[in-house]
């Protein structure tokens, strides 16, 4: 059946719905009345001597005591005016329980004289079936337009572009990549398991390898596949896009690249992310037409696991197999003589004929007494390191060979970035240590061109002089269709060397810190108690010019000092995170001990700051928090769905409270369906209750289809159980305990709502996925997986790829 959301029309336009409904209905003219004190009456046939009254309410959740208000109150009317034998109708947006229309019709039974006087959002979403009303439905907007497929096309179209531009983008490496072992599996795996997860130490070459997977498949004869890059960002959108639209099609099969999806250099997602990649997986799962590749380096999520214990269930339940790690310890020397030869080759086969000529006789360096050997079987052997130094070949060489230059580079890795870093003018030094202080990239030249410019440096070169100067080698350009022009750094490594580099470098610190106008920036070179101290000192929201993303830290600071000048705007630009004062983050690359292991510590999940904490901060401000009510409830019509749409689910129960304690403090009213949250309906247009309302019941919803799998007793009893009792009786089972686990777990403020949440719950997901579990189970293997790949010492092999000329 199809479903209507008469929650899009206003109060009014919903009395005026129900009364053109029920004149068809009874066959009587309704009268309709203008906005005021109804006295119970929305809708009437005969002023004088009436048949029919009507009162209609367009509320998320209609609960007993308001219908109990209304009742009484229309007794009361018929009372004084002699009024007899009429039929009350009350008609509400909301759903209702059988239990609660039970006890309407026992408190009305007078005057609610059969269930026909009753409807509710299931009555209307049934009355819409019927023919003779479509008429109705459609002058109010309510008939549903089937145009899915039209978006759904011009969203296919729009990622066939994107997935051709990947294609472009990147079959001219493909030529020069290795398949290794690890290659194999990854390609096994996902042609099995539709989603994997790689993993593995900086510089093996996981995002590589992602790519090269993807080319591969979008290269397919059998099946035709749509690839795209997204950010952890933008999982939702992928979720959408596959429910919506991808589902149902098969043949439609999209692959997701997911690079670097905890961080680039450090953890940098929060608990946020860890539910979109878990929805994601679990979206996946049954799914036949979309495939995902997940990379992130080893450490990385060490840290996200151990740090959260249900994203460490995610990981350890549902990847398992799906989890192929590189390891270069298990390279064969063969992979690694290819990947030597063909990295140089690469660098070769691009240079003009003169730099080629240059190449090759420095590549004999290597040859010379099977010089290659010890870079194959050198300890620091990695991708990206090999990558670099075919790249440099002309670059921090003094009088040394070309191979005395590689085995040094190799030897002291830190070098291939420490002799050329300080060779660079003092403005090409800025110009990257401001780079490095974003903490997003790609990012737009244009920004940082600006950020550039604040500083005013007594420079010779125009900025865009330098960004050239340093292309293709500490950076690099990238055009994006319609998006325009990015920068980023060369190489991941570059990263992490500035990260250490950068506390060397005080002067440059200092003047930054004196003339910078982006507050991103103080942050990362300067940590959380500086940005305080600087925000403090200055006061003024409008000095810096990203001050807008650093809204929470400025109300913090506004309660402090308990002052509202300013604090509206800044208000109306929180999204919901922000560094608490006792944070603590740490640079790049700065280790973390937990429980003797050293893990890379978050940065961006070093956000711990929410609406949750800044409603505290507010409600201890007596300024502040009568401020922040009156913009809540009168002012600001966005309000309510900013705090709802940026906090976390897991502090809902916390939220709801703190804004019931305030409104109360300052109103004398509860955060309930009352006369003040109509009064301020009425004004901002925005029923702040049931925004509260609709938002737990998401929440509830999601949570209801969590870990469908921890239900579940993994032994032979459940198979043995399914033969004899049926599939059906087993899902039944869990189904009641999950209902039973959420009732239990509603807090105070929610309970009175029980009824409204659990008749809002769609349990077709959790049904589909106990039976996909069930289905899918068998008992598990105690003989673990050989995961190994034995190293081959070939040096026959060897010899066959790497002593050979260039010109070859």
């Amino acid at each position: 059946m199809k479903k209507i959301h008469l929650e899009d029309l206003s109060s009014t336009e919903f009395e005026h719905f129900v009364n053109e409904i029920i004149s068809l209905k009874f066959e009587k003219k309704i009268h309709s009345f203008e906005e005021g004190t109804d006295d119970g009456i929305d809708g009437i046939d005969d002023s004088l001597n009436p048949s029919i009254i009507v009162q209609s309410k367009r509320y998320k959740y209609l609960n007993y005591a308001t219908v109990e208000n209304e009742i009484t109150k229309i007794k009361a009317v018929a009372k004084k005016n002699n009024w007899k034998n009429f039929n009350y109708i009350i008609a509400t947006s909301s759903p209702m329980t059988p239990d609660m229309r039970k006890r309407i019709r026992e408190l009305g039974k007078a005057i609610l004289i059969s269930e026909e006087s009753i409807l509710s959002k299931s009555d209307f979403d049934r009355i819409y079936t019927e023919e003779k009303y479509k008429p109705i439905f459609d002058k109010f907007g309510l008939v549903e337009r089937d145009i899915t497929q039209v978006i759904a096309d011009v969203k296919l179209s729009g990622l066939d572009v994107e997935s051709n531009y990947f294609f472009s983008d990147v079959q001219n490496d493909a030529k020069y990549f290795v398949e290794t072992h690890a290659f194999e599996k990854a390609y096994s795996a996902l042609m099995m398991e539709k989603q994997i997860m790689i993993t593995g130490e900086p510089g093996v070459g996981k995002s590589t390898n992602s790519r090269m997977l993807a080319l591969a498949f979008l290269a397919r004869k059998d099946e035709k596949f749509t690839v795209i890059e997204r950010n952890v960002g933008e999982i939702d959108k992928v979720i959408d896009y596959q429910t919506e639209f991808n589902k149902d099609t098969p043949e439609n099969k999209l692959l997701v690249v997911l690079d670097d999806f905890l961080g680039r250099n450090s953890l940098d997602s929060g608990e946020s992310d860890f539910k979109l990649v878990e929805r994601l997986k679990r979206i996946g799962n049954p799914s036949n037409n979309l495939y995902i590749i997940y990379n992130t380096r080893t450490q990385i999520l060490k840290t996200a696991t151990s740090q959260n214990i249900e994203f460490e269930k995610t990981i350890s339940d549902g990847f398992g197999n799906r989890i192929v790690n590189i390891d270069l310890s298990m390279y064969t020397d063969e992979e690694k003589a290819y990947i030597l030869w063909n990295n140089i080759k690469k660098v070769y086969d691009k240079l003009p004929n003169d730099e080629m000529k240059k190449l090759s006789i420095d590549y004999e360096t290597l040859r010379d007494n099977k010089n290659y050997r010890l870079i194959i079987e050198h300890k620091n052997f990695n991708p990206r390191l090999v990558e670099m130094v075919a790249r440099n070949f002309q670059k921090g060489r003094n009088s040394e060979t070309y191979f005395e230059y590689v085995l040094r580079m190799f030897d002291t890795p830190n070098d291939v970035y420490d002799e050329p870093f300080e060779k660079l003018l003092d403005e090409e030094k800025y110009l990257l240590v401001l780079l490095y202080s974003f903490e997003d990239y790609p990012f737009e030249i244009e920004t940082l061109v600006d950020v550039y410019n604040s500083l005013k440096l007594n420079s010779t070169s125009d900025v865009h002089n330098i960004i050239f100067k340093l292309s293709n080698s500490w950076i690099k350009i990238i055009d994006y269709p319609k998006k325009g022009r990015y920068v980023d750094f060369a190489n991941p490594s570059i990263i992490d060397y500035l990260s250490k580099k950068i506390e060397n470098l005080p002067s440059i610190k200092k003047e930054i810190l004196e003339k910078v106008d982006h507050l991103t920036v103080i942050l990362k070179l300067f940590g959380v108690p500086k940005l305080y101290e600087v925000i403090l000192k200055n006061g003024s929201y409008e000095i810096y010019r990203d001050s807008k993303n650093f809204s929470g830290e400025y109300i913090n600071c506004f309660a402090e000092r308990n002052d509202e000048l300013g604090f509206e705007k800044v208000l109306n630009n929180f999204e919901g995170k922000y560094y608490a004062k006792t944070d603590t983050v740490r640079k790049y690359g700065e280790d973390l001990l937990i429980d003797g292991q050293t893990y890379l510590f978050f940065n961006d999940a070093g956000k711990r700051g929410d609406w949750n904490s800044i409603l505290t901060y507010i409600n201890n401000s007596d300024v502040l928090k009568k401020k922040f009510t009156f913009e809540l409830l009168f002012h600001n019509k966005k309000l309510a769905k900013n705090i709802f749409s940026y906090s976390d689910d897991r502090y809902i129960d916390d939220i709801a409270v703190k804004l019931d304690m305030m409104i109360k403090d300052i109103y004398g009213e509860n955060l309930e369906q009352n006369e003040l949250i109509e009064s301020s309906e009425e004004i901002i247009g925005v029923n702040v209750f049931s925004e509260l309302l609709e938002w737990k019941s998401l929440s509830f919803q999601n949570e209801f289809d969590d870990m469908v799998w921890e239900y579940f007793d993994f032994d032979s009893n459940l198979l043995r159980r399914v033969a004899e009792e049926g599939i059906e009786v087993i899902v039944e089972e869990y189904l009641e305990e999950k209902i039973e686990y959420l009732s239990l777990e509603l807090n105070i403020f929610f309970k009175e709502y029980e009824d409204y949440l659990l008749s809002n719950l769609d349990d077709s997901f959790f049904r589909e996925e106990v039976e996909n579990v069930i289905e899918n189970y068998s008992i598990p293997d105690d003989e673990g997986d050989d995961e190994s790949y034995y190293k081959e010492d070939n040096l026959n092999k060897v010899d066959e790829i790497l002593d050979r000329p260039l010109e070859n």
